[in-house]
């Protein structure tokens, strides 16, 4: 499998066969960082992805590509890894989730490319990944060496004369199919691969302006002069000397983006009014891809985004800041001013994925899709927020910075959304609707990671904001939240305040994602109590969430809600509503892609289908659960699945493995200080029944009790059925026992 930010072209792949069996003899002889080695435009990305295309299914645990051109901090490499692997950065320690999930996929093999602006990096990021995760490979692209110990580095010169002819005539007969190749035309060519040093990007952008130019014409104005100096910006400057002035402007405001950009977003911030009919962006889109200026990518079906090469963009950015390199009919079009006013049609243009329909849209029929898109949108959010900030319009910081923390909150890292939030509350003139929505954002967020007392501060302050300017919505959302950080700590009766009162708002408003959303969470809150009563009202309570969920189109949400009634109905011994609602919410993770859901709802089923009795049932979905928390580093979601597999070994006789698995649990739920560590002492417990140790199985059964008493009703009720098992076997065994 591959996973990419950058999709593997699917190009013909000229030459570079000696590189490439000198690449994989590094990684048959077990090599487990190798860095490709080259200056810009050598091929070192295209020769990365043939050797993955050629040998992707030697690796079982996957193939696992990151670009990092845009990274140029920690965060920036994690956010980018985490989102090639799939992984949600949920934890205070992304670097080591995000080893545990290396390690978790065994032989596997992840690339990492454009490493050279993160070089001093390094060593907090391959070289660690590498100890934690000792069955993974690792192929870097990079100007320079990483400098680590157990590096091989594999360096990338010119192509020779012959493979720079194959691949200019094959580039060129894309270009200009009715080209006539002669000896005379051959010899110019040779003549122009050797002035171009070999250099394969710099031979593919001459090869492309053979639609508008002649190969006599090309070599004789292709005046790349001393060999080795700048040949591939001169040879850009000789592809801009090509261009049609519509396509110059196009491809200098190209250089905004960050990440790619679609074509919807090129026709908002990409400006050609200047040359009237003759400006017609997508026209001017395609004539750039002619020109190999500009990657036409399909990263997901029916998704099309245009990327600019790194070297490419950093020329076109140049292009559009020099005030003499665009004039048009009435003037020049680039400059400093002309920048400073793209970037704000830039900001402008994503802020608008931060209003508040556009974020409803999430919780609605193609939803997932579209937090997907978001997600690849993440780089231009964050652009967007900080252009925005140095020029004072702070509402489009702010919609950039709600766009992006909608997805940080569900793809993590949650250190970046953090600092986002924290950035764009800065500004005193923040008008308060923009204040509230972002304190609410920051305050789930610190939540999540644990921050307890600043997540109080922001919601506390989100509500009383909300309430004072009459944001009657928003003050129920913040309210509501607040009621769910105080059921976190414990507080039960101030959690049941806040979330009654944000109910009584929301059943007045036209809110249903944080009507559901309420509905749920005070379901959680009733759910853990033994009152008949209340657990009654906790089913209503999700049974009416589930259906504005199912109205409105919220996958996402019914998944969360069936997994919640499952646990639910499970607690009060409905082993087939139970089974059926776990079945519903696992169908729905996969549905949707929600691969840390699915693992969490298969350990879930799989405890539930030990305990009714089909135990040989239960392994395969347990096992799933733990392959899929260790392939994406969930902490939480491997000792759920480790805990009910030790369970089900329990259950078949199984007790050295299933110890085994019980401890394992056990110490990862201590790291996460999590009361369900009880949940692994109490199966501890019955192992030393068995084994006729019964003051090993008190002793535990008494430490389980404390954390369980008001967390788990379920699970409580388990604590005194072992209990009770565990006194009649000593009875039975005798008086001294």
């Amino acid at each position: 499998m591959v996973l990419a930010t950058s999709s593997i072209t699917t190009d013909p792949f000229v030459g570079r066969r000696s590189e490439l069996a000198k690449l994989r003899d590094h990684i048959d002889a077990g090599r487990r960082l190798v860095t490709v080695v080259g200056r810009g435009g050598t091929g070192k990305t295209r020769l990365v992805q043939e050797f993955v295309r050629e040998l992707r299914d030697t690796f079982e645990g996957g193939v696992w590509f990151t670009d990092l051109t845009e990274a140029d901090d920690l965060e920036g490499v994690f956010s980018a890894v985490a989102a090639g692997l799939g992984v949600y950065l949920g934890e205070r320690a992304p670097a080591r989730q995000l080893g545990r999930a290396m390690r978790g996929r065994g032989r596997a093999l992840f690339i990492f490319d454009n490493f050279e602006q993160v070089l001093t990096l390094a060593p907090n990021t391959v070289d660690a990944w590498s100890l934690e995760a000792p069955e993974a490979l690792f192929i870097v692209t990079s100007r320079r060496p990483l400098e680590l110990d157990g590096e091989h580095v594999l360096r990338l010169g010119p192509m020779p004369p012959e493979d720079g002819l194959r691949l200019f005539n094959q580039r060129r007969t894309h270009a200009c199919r009715d080209f006539s190749q002669s000896p005379e035309s051959d010899a110019q060519v040779t003549d122009i691969v050797d002035r171009l040093d070999g250099l394969p990007l710099a031979i593919e952008l001459a090869a492309a302006s053979m639609r508008a130019v002649g190969v006599f014409t090309l070599a004789a104005g292709l005046q790349v002069g001393t060999p080795g100096k700048d040949t591939l910006g001169n040879t850009l400057r000789w592809s801009w000397g090509q261009l049609t002035p519509p396509e110059r402007l196009a491809l200098a405001q190209s250089a905004v983006f960050q990440g790619g950009f679609t074509l919807t977003s090129a026709e908002a911030v990409i400006h050609l009014d200047a040359f009237g009919e003759d400006g017609d962006v997508m026209e001017a889109l395609e004539g750039l891809a002619d020109h190999n200026l500009i990657r036409i990518l399909e990263p997901s079906p029916g998704v099309r985004r245009s990327r600019l090469y790194v070297s490419v963009r950093r020329f076109a950015q140049r292009m559009m800041k020099d005030p003499k390199a665009i004039i048009g009919p009435q003037g020049p079009l680039s400059g400093p001013m002309a920048w400073e006013a793209l970037t704000n049609r830039h900001s402008a243009h994503y802020a608008t994925l931060g209003r508040t329909e556009q974020l409803d849209a999430l919780h609605r029929h193609g939803g997932d899709t579209r937090r997907h898109n978001l997600g690849s949108e993440i780089k231009n959010l964050l652009a967007g927020a900080e252009a925005a900030l140095r020029t004072g319009d702070v509402k489009a910081a702010a919609g950039c910075a709600l766009a992006g923390l909608a997805h940080f909150e569900i793809a993590g890292p949650l250190g970046s959304g953090r600092a986002l939030a924290t950035r764009a509350l800065s500004p005193k003139t923040l008008p308060p609707p923009l204040r509230v929505r972002l304190l609410i954002a920051l305050g789930n967020i610190m939540s999540l990671m644990g921050d307890a007392d600043d997540a109080e501060a922001a919601l506390e302050q989100a509500v009383r904001t909300a309430y004072v300017v009459g944001l009657r919505r928003d003050g129920a959302r913040a309210e509501s939240a607040l009621g769910e950080h105080c059921r976190n700590q414990g507080r039960i009766d101030e959690a049941m305040t806040n979330l009654e009162g944000a109910l009584a708002a929301q059943r007045h408003s036209d809110d249903p994602a944080g009507h559901a959303l309420t509905l749920n969470r005070l379901g959680n809150l009733l759910a853990l109590d033994r009152d008949l009563e209340r657990v009654a009202r906790a089913q209503g309570y999700y049974t009416e969430a589930l259906a504005i969920a199912q109205g409105v189109g919220d996958r996402r949400t019914e998944g969360r809600l069936m997994s919640n009634l499952g646990s639910l109905h499970l607690d009060h011994g409905r082993m087939d509503d139970a089974r059926r609602c776990y079945e519903s919410a696992v169908s729905i993770a996969r549905e949707i892609g929600d691969r840390r859901g699915e693992g969490i709802r298969l350990a879930n089923l799989g405890g539930l289908l030990t305990e009714s009795g089909a135990t040989a049932e239960a392994l395969p979905q347990l096992e799933r659960a733990l392959r899929l928390a260790r392939e994406i580093g969930d902490h939480p979601g491997e000792a759920l699945a480790l805990t009910n597999l030790g369970e089900a070994h329990l259950t078949l006789g199984n007790d050295a493995r299933a110890e085994a698995c019980l401890r394992q649990g056990m110490t990862a739920f201590e790291d996460l200080k999590s009361p369900y560590v009880g949940a692994g002492r109490i199966g501890l417990a019955a192992l030393h029944t068995r084994a006729r140790r019964f003051p090993e199985a008190r002793r535990l059964l008494d430490a389980a009790e404390p954390p369980l008493r008001d967390y788990d009703a379920h699970l409580y009720c388990k604590l005194w059925c072992r209990r009770a098992e565990n006194e009649l076997a000593a009875t039975e065994s005798g008086p001294f026992r």
